[in-house]
């Protein structure tokens, strides 16, 4: 790993979500809401806003409790939410369950309610679903769940903040500004406007997104670094360059190339030539993923 791919994500702040952590962090000083939902698209940064708010409530001197669901946990009852319970308060059916989560809840919430974040919470099995809404009805303790935007979501967690219990948070894609600065932190403040300005359209305001695009760039050495200037190998093609490149990776060859660009075959070959060595690539089929293939869209899998 190159000192610079350990910069992505590593040292990024927390940028653009200023609104969002004023609404939950004065909610959890002044009681004004029993939390938040955070919800977004994959890669959004729902969770690394969790974290930071759980971390503003560990320094408060706040109990925290950190669970995740999956869709493996959703296999069983209470499945994402067994951690709750201490190991010593057996529950041997449901209501009993949660009359002891709400009691070890209570005895926590002395002399603040504690901070329960759940990432994922559109995973939730049914039965932690309703532990929940019972936690935000009784006011029990401050909930921040994270919730995938387009994703199914138990109907006990939609109640949270259809009725009102918490309050919604939708994570919009951020500034380009902000992505800039994220990109300075990975490369420097030296990268051309072309890379720069494709890395944006790429990132479409996504960190994950970003991040994805600066480690594969990296890695391929389709981002390469010329004296102190970084730069896409793409974006080192001429105008003309490009327009041949994207020809030939078309399936088109030489002669029909400078037949369409009224040009000599001698020298539509003498840009292809040119452009291999910028690009990194030895033969045409190759081109298309050298001209494109330097940022790529997210795994939609991601977080």
């Amino acid at each position: 790993m190159t000192r610079a791919e350990s910069q992505v994500g590593s040292d990024w702040p927390l940028l653009g979500r200023d609104r969002e952590m004023e609404l939950l962090t004065s909610a959890l000083a002044t009681g004004a809401s029993g939390g938040g939902v955070l919800i977004g698209a994959a890669g959004m940064g729902r969770t690394r806003l969790a974290r930071e708010i759980t971390a503003t409530a560990i320094r408060s001197g706040r109990a925290t409790q950190w669970l995740v669901a999956t869709r493996a946990a959703a296999s069983l009852p209470f499945g994402a939410t067994l951690s709750l319970l201490p190991l010593d308060e057996p529950a041997t059916e449901p209501f009993a369950f949660i009359r002891g989560v709400i009691r070890h809840m209570e005895a926590l919430a002395r002399p603040y309610p504690p901070v329960v974040c759940i990432d994922d919470a559109h995973l939730l099995d049914d039965a932690s679903a309703a532990l929940i809404h019972q936690l935000a009805l009784r006011r029990i303790g401050f909930l921040v769940l994270t919730v995938r935007r387009e994703e199914p979501v138990p109907d006990a967690v939609v109640a949270l903040w259809k009725d009102g219990h918490l309050e919604p948070i939708e994570l919009k894609p951020l500034p380009p500004e902000a992505v800039d600065t994220l990109i300075a932190r990975t490369l420097g403040r030296q990268v051309d406007a072309l890379t720069r300005a494709e890395l944006q359209v790429t990132a479409a305001g996504n960190p994950l997104a970003l991040g994805q695009a600066l480690v594969k760039g990296l890695r391929d050495s389709t981002l390469v670094r010329r004296g102190q200037v970084w730069s896409s190998r793409a974006s080192l093609l001429t105008g003309r360059e490009r327009q041949v490149c994207l020809l030939a990776a078309s399936g088109l060859p030489s002669q029909v190339i400078a037949d369409r660009l009224v040009l000599s075959v001698r020298t539509v070959n003498n840009h292809l030539s040119r452009a291999y060595g910028k690009l990194g690539v030895s033969r045409r089929a190759d081109l298309m993923k050298a001209l494109n293939g330097s940022f790529p869209v997210m795994d939609p899998t991601g977080r």
